[in-house]
């Protein structure tokens, strides 16, 4: 584990507190025109009732089709004979909340906005650090690890590349537990080999039979603990936010408080990477966007004070 300190304190003792965007929006479940005689209000109800996990503020689409995999697995047609079935299996209803929260994630994927990222955000804050403290990283977002690993090795290599030896904290959080007790593990299928490079492999990671572990140096560099985004108290004296593809499942209202929370989170100078083709709606003027392919976008400092 790494040295988050405060910063494992604040994600661990986090209080629950509405983002903006929940204070505003009528969520799918609310009682109205999408209420109780909506059957995907009656789903989100009954998985929200049994896991205490709440996806009203997902995107339909979203929603719709992760709901169609089990629909189908369980030999079903209609939302309503779902929504009939999860009102009477709980069991069925934590499946389907493991179905929601599932991440396709894996080491440096998108290699190209990661080499962008290394280039542009991981060597400029190495290079411009000045004074005391690590550099404070929040990998919001990220499943079972392979994201804030990568990100570790990025700050790794730029170490050695600068002779720098600049402390680096990366906090990588979730909403998934099971989730983030995988990653804490650090161990992977050997199936990585056909992500990361074999230069790579050999100097973070470590071979154990059919499975890689990364190496015990990135590890520390790394804190993994609960917390959701949307609740949640954001982060602070952050110089990189890196949150990739969770925004694109969110509804408009969701995705402008969660950018906000980064917002507040970075410093005036930081960094925020995000997923491919996902941008920050409505705050457009506190961000300028350094590199389109990699939606790699920097926090606009404030203005100098007028004379």
């Amino acid at each position: 584990m790494g040295g988050g300190g405060g910063l494992w304190e604040l994600c661990r003792n986090a209080a629950a507190v509405p983002s903006p965007a929940q204070r505003g929006r009528v969520r799918v479940g609310a009682s109205g025109a999408r209420g109780l005689d909506d059957p995907l209000a009656r789903i989100v109800g009954a998985v929200r009732a049994a896991t205490g996990v709440d996806f009203s503020h997902y995107t339909p689409a979203t929603l719709r089709r992760r709901i169609e995999r089990r629909m189908r697995a369980a030999g079903l047609t209609t939302m309503d004979g779902y929504a009939a079935l999860l009102d009477r299996d709980h069991g069925e209803a934590a499946g389907l909340c493991k179905e929601m929260l599932f991440a396709v994630t894996r080491f440096f994927r998108d290699e190209a906005a990661f080499r962008v990222l290394a280039g542009r955000a991981v060597e400029g804050l190495m290079a411009g650090r000045e004074g005391p403290g690590a550099i404070r990283v929040w990998v919001c977002g990220c499943a079972t690890g392979e994201e804030a690993y990568s990100i570790a090795i990025l700050f790794a290599e730029a170490r050695e590349r600068l002779g720098r030896d600049d402390g680096v904290t990366i906090l990588a959080t979730d909403i998934d537990r099971r989730a983030l007790e995988l990653a804490s593990l650090g161990a992977y299928s050997d199936a990585i080999a056909e992500e990361v490079s074999p230069e790579r492999l050999a100097r973070f990671f470590v071979r154990q039979g059919e499975r890689y572990t990364v190496a015990p140096d990135i590890r520390r560099t790394v804190d993994f603990a609960p917390h959701d985004v949307t609740r949640d108290p954001p982060l602070t004296g952050i110089a990189l936010v890196s949150c990739r593809n969770l925004l694109i499942h969110r509804d408009p209202p969701e995705r402008r408080g969660i950018l906000e929370r980064f917002r507040q989170a970075l410093r005036p100078d930081g960094f925020l990477f995000l997923g491919t083709g996902e941008t920050p709606d409505g705050l457009e003027p506190d961000f300028h966007l350094l590199e389109p392919r990699a939606t790699l976008l920097r926090r606009s400092p404030p203005p100098p004070p007028s004379s």
